[in-house]
Parts: structure tokens; C-alpha cells; sequence
């Protein structure tokens, strides 16, 4: 079976399932893993909270030696020097390598902040021998409401920083990113190098979004995506558009459908093929309280739809998914190809993921993703092994733990928790928020209890974009009207 994992898909709406869609599509014709959390959230792992905020103290790492078939008893490289600021933003690391029984330095991060947490700068320096030396840094500026104006990426020559890119934002009245555009340095001079546009309804739903390349002095059209949606916000259509000369040209479109509840029922994807809509795939949900429980993919060949693969999922109590399988049509029946297997602790935290083929009539392990969790549910070790076909020994392995120091938190309020999804958690910086009631505006809280970002939201659902804070934990107040909701987030 052929495998490929299911990748964080940019957020460009303030919505899954259409983000989502055409990726599982072609994530279970490969036969990889569907990411529930992302597809659908109402299915994640249930929100936890915590009254405790840990800060990371070091990290380290170790391979799996084939040879013994263990894991090396030394690490094979670790980050420490932690340091963080007085709102408990981090300021710094360093990165060794382990080597002939010794620690040498390899790296080293220093980052800077302005009084409302933003992330000013990201430097990177590397060892000298004696002494560090400059790299390369990251410049960053904002708006007064903390949305990220500008980007300058810099090299160090030997005595001086040389420009090298920039990307400058713009924004609406709502504060929503309507125009990016990237530049190099060349020449003494910043040339155009691409650009991005995108337009929004009042409902701050992503209407278009078009990319252009800068080339022989002339902008080139390269991609725009059109999507409407219906009157619970959630996308009906998703519409793809490449250049040719100047004008766009239709490529490919998605169509979704929902029962009452807004649950997906159906998704479809069309080429453009000979001036005309023309059927590829389509996948049949099957939702059981609000969990899919089935996914059915079919191709289209020459005039009707035909089973291809299907995906069935079982849950436990807490929501969360037991077992992924996937079996194949093969003219006349399903058969067995793969699952995955999940396994949880008492607080609902993923323990591990093994990947199994279906070979010889039985199923043999293909990979294990395993994990642990301390008693404030923090993720601090990570162990993944790949195994050679068969369920043989395993030919490659990798494993880190995290180290923490405890600080005093806020506290999540979790009555209310079951109505609010926020995805995905942990996340780069862009996060998607989802609620049952309407939602009037969002309030960031750093661990100090220092708000960090404000902003109105006037709907059910919103992108929040934190990528601009430094890597950590922050805390979402989700206000709906008298009544908010504390959520934590996770910025990596």
C-alpha cells in the first residue's frame, strides 16, 4: 500500500472541510492517514485543560541503532539554554551535536519581542570555535493591531548584513490579509519577485485568492481560487484558476453538500476538460453522532461512478478515532490494505499510532509514532520506528524527549468547552475557530495574563493568525456576548 502523510493544508478560509477535502481525496487514493482533527474537528481528541503552564528547559534526541536494534545510548543532538523573557516569550537556545563523546556547539536562536509580545526579530548565529558568529536574521514589523506588516531576511557577509528577501502585508479595515507581496534583493535594489491577492465577504469568508510570479519585468498570472458558501458560512463551492497570457481559465472545482447539521455528506471533484465540467472523484461520508464513521471513494470511468476505496473509522467514548481501515474494491468485493491503530490515555491523550499492512491474510506493522504525556498533559517524548516490509526489523527510528519548567498558569474554564473547536492545536500560528454560538470577539492572553492580541469578530467562525508571536502557549478568550470561553493554543 502506498502511504503518504496527510500535511498541515494551509488555511486560507476560516473552514475545514473545504480545506481539507481534495487533500483527503488524494490522501486515501494513496491509502495515507486521514488527519480527523483537520478534516473534521468535531471528531478530535477531547480539549483538556490545565491550571499549569510548563516552559521548555532543553530537548533531546536519539537515533535507533539497526546494528543492535536499540536506541544509541548517547543522544545524538539536544537544544538547551533556554531563556525567556518576562512575559515567558523565549529569547533564545542552542543547538549541539554529539560527537566522539563530547557536546560541540552547532547553532544558537536569540529572538526579540516588542511590549505587545510581537516577534521583532529571529536571529540565527553558528559556532565559530570559540566564539558565535552572526548567520542570517529575520526582521519583522506590525500594525497597531498586531498583524505582521513586513518581513526582511538578511545574511551575514563577514562585517555587514546583506538584504536578501522582504514580503510586505497589507490589511483590511477587518484585518484581513488582502495583499502580500515578495521581493529579492538584487542589484543594490528590491525587485519584484511575487504577489498575492485575496478578497473576503462581510462575514470575513474568503471570496478569491490569485498568485502571481514577476518575470521579464511583467507580472504572470499563476493560480486564483473563487469559493462561495452557504448561509451557515460553511464553503459550497471551491473553484481553481491558472493564467494564460491575461486571463484565467477554469482547472478544476470542488463541490460540497452537508445534511442539516452541517455535517459533510458529499464531496465532489470536476476538471475542466474540453470547455466543460467533467467528473474525477467523489467521496460519500458516513456521520454516526457527529463522528465519520465511513468514507466512501469513487472514480469516474466513462459514464458512472465506480468504487475505488473506502475508509471505515471507530471511535471511543471521548470521540477520539480507534482504527482507520482501508480496503480496496476489486471488481466484486472490499479487501483488506491498511489501518491505523490509536491508543489513548486516561485523559484522552494519544499514547501511539501504528500503521499495519494487510500481507499473507494478517496484519504487520509498518511504522509506530509513540508518545507520552506527564500528569498536566504535555507531550515530552516522541518515538517513531519504520519497519521493513513484513513487519521485519526496523530499518530507521528516531526519538526526542522535552524537559520542562513549571510556571504558574491561567486557567481554562471548561463547561463550555464542547461547543468550541480550535484547530490545528498544536499549530504554526494560524488557527481556525469554530463555535456554536456567535462569537463577538477574541482576546490572546500570554502566560503572565498579559493580552497580546485583540480583535472583532462578529461570527460563528475565524482564522486567528498568532504567527507573528514567538513559539509557546497562549490563551484564547473567546467572548460570546456575557458568556466567554479560555481556551489554550499551542504556537510552534
Amino acid at each position: 500500500m502506498r502511504k503518504i502523510l496527510l500535511l498541515t493544508f494551509f488555511a486560507i478560509t476560516t473552514l475545514s472541510f473545504s480545506q481539507n477535502a481534495k487533500k483527503l481525496i488524494e490522501t486515501i487514493k494513496a491509502g495515507g492517514k486521514i488527519d480527523h482533527a483537520l478534516l473534521y474537528p468535531k471528531s478530535a481528541q477531547a480539549l483538556k485543560t490545565s491550571a499549569i503552564v510548563q516552559k521548555i528547559d532543553s530537548m533531546y534526541y536519539w537515533n535507533f541503532s539497526t546494528s543492535s536494534n536499540s536506541w544509541t545510548t548517547e543522544p545524538y543532538r539536544r537544544f538547551t539554554g533556554y531563556t525567556y523573557d518576562a512575559n515567558n516569550n523565549r529569547t533564545s537556545r542552542i543547538g549541539e551535536n554529539y560527537f566522539s563523546s563530547n557536546w560541540f556547539y552547532s547553532s544558537k536562536e536569540d529572538n526579540m519581542y516588542d511590549a505587545n509580545n510581537n516577534n521583532l526579530q529571529d536571529l540565527n548565529l553558528s559556532w565559530g570555535g570559540s566564539s558565535w558568529n552572526n548567520n542570517s536574521k529575520n526582521d519583522h514589523t506590525y500594525n497597531a493591531s498586531n498583524n505582521r506588516t513586513s518581513s526582511t531576511n538578511s545574511s551575514w557577509n563577514g562585517s555587514a548584513w546583506d538584504n536578501v528577501s522582504k514580503i510586505t502585508n497589507t490589511y483590511s479595515a477587518q484585518q484581513n490579509l488582502t495583499n502580500a507581496l515578495g521581493e529579492k534583493w538584487v542589484a543594490s535594489a528590491w525587485q519584484n519577485d511575487w504577489r498575492r491577492a485575496s478578497t473576503y465577504d462581510a462575514n470575513n469568508n474568503q471570496l478569491t485568492y490569485s498568485y502571481e510570479t514577476y518575470t521579464l519585468s511583467a507580472w504572470r498570472k499563476d493560480n486564483k481560487e473563487l469559493y462561495t458558501y452557504n448561509a451557515s458560512n460553511m464553503p459550497l463551492t471551491y473553484t481553481s484558476q491558472l493564467g494564460n497570457g491575461s486571463i484565467w481559465v477554469n482547472d478544476g472545482r470542488e463541490t460540497y453538500t452537508y445534511d442539516f447539521n452541517n455535517n459533510p455528506v458529499l464531496y465532489t471533484m470536476e476538471t475542466w476538460t474540453n470547455n466543460a465540467w467533467e467528473n474525477v472523484y467523489q467521496a460519500t461520508f458516513t456521520v454516526t453522532g457527529n463522528n465519520i464513521t465511513n468514507i466512501l471513494l469513487e472514480e469516474w470511468l466513462g459514464n458512472t461512478w465506480v468504487k475505488y476505496l473506502k475508509v471505515n473509522t471507530t471511535y471511543n467514548a471521548a470521540n477520539s478515532p480507534l482504527i482507520d481501515t482501508y480496503q480496496m474494491w476489486t471488481g466484486s468485493a472490499w479487501v483488506n490494505d491498511g489501518r491505523y491503530v490509536y491508543t489513548y490515555d486516561a485523559n484522552n491523550n494519544e499514547t501511539s499510532e501504528t500503521y499495519q499492512e494487510w500481507l499473507s491474510s494478517s496484519w504487520k506493522i509498518s511504522d509506530y509514532h509513540g508518545r507520552r504525556w506527564d500528569a498536566n498533559s504535555y507531550n515530552y517524548s516522541d518515538v517513531k520506528r519504520y519497519y521493513n516490509s513484513g513487519g521485519g526489523p526496523v530499518n530507521y527510528g528516531d526519538s526526542s524527549i522535552t524537559y520542562y519548567k513549571t510556571v504558574v498558569g491561567i486557567k481554562e474554564n471548561s463547561a463550555k468547552q464542547s461547543r468550541l473547536s480550535v484547530y490545528p492545536n498544536p499549530g504554526k500560528g494560524v488557527f481556525t475557530i469554530e463555535n456554536a454560538i456567535h462569537i463577538t470577539s477574541l482576546e490572546v492572553y500570554n502566560t503572565q495574563g498579559i493580552q497580546v492580541f485583540e480583535t472583532k469578530i462578529e461570527s460563528k467562525s475565524a482564522k486567528l493568525d498568532l504567527s507573528h508571536l514567538c513559539a509557546g502557549m497562549y490563551f484564547i478568550k473567546v467572548n460570546e456576548g456575557n458568556s466567554p470561553i479560555i481556551h489554550k493554543v499551542i504556537v510552534e
